[in-house]
């Protein structure tokens, strides 16, 4: 980057600080992907999106709580795939079980809520009632689409049977 560049960005940054609005939040940053030798359109495209579009906080939380949402989880919407929810290195994620989709990083937001990074409108709330969980997916349009964590629970059941087994034998 160029310095007369720099020298203008932090004193439009300047300026903008000089008005000590509350709760002003000032990113600079190249925008992510917008491929800077790229056609002028995906750049500002990619500008625009990084500027203006909802972003998450993402937070802390202990990578052990990811272990209670681990599982394949089954969409009671039929015309949706069931999808697949994994660990891997401390980190949660998910994909739809048919296709080759790649996963996709959770991002937590709380210890139940989580976004992507690729794309922070879509949401994810997992809820646990009576040893179920459910998924809450919610993209950008608002609709809310469930899925059931029932693999999970029956091997869970399955290997409690095994155990009883194993200890009454």
């Amino acid at each position: 980057m160029e310095k007369g560049v720099v020298r203008n960005i932090n004193s439009f940054t300047d300026y903008l600080l000089s008005f000590k609005c509350p709760g002003l939040i000032i990113r600079k940053d190249f925008t992510p992907d917008a491929n800077h030798g790229a056609a002028l359109a995906q750049v500002m495209q990619n500008a625009i999106a990084f500027g203006y579009c909802e972003r998450h906080k993402a937070i802390k939380v202990d990578p052990a709580i990811f272990n209670q949402y681990k599982g394949k989880y089954i969409s009671k919407n039929k015309s949706l795939p069931d999808a697949l929810i994994f660990t891997e290195k401390n980190k949660l994620y998910w994909k739809f079980t048919k296709g080759d989709d790649l996963p996709s990083e959770l991002i937590p937001m709380s210890k139940t809520e989580y976004f992507m990074a690729e794309n922070e409108r879509i949401l994810f709330t997992f809820r646990i009632e009576n040893n179920k969980t459910t998924m809450v997916v919610v993209p950008d349009d608002k609709n809310e689409f469930f899925f059931k964590g029932r693999i999970k629970d029956m091997f869970s059941k399955f290997t409690f049977l095994c155990f009883s087994v194993i200890l009454q034998y």
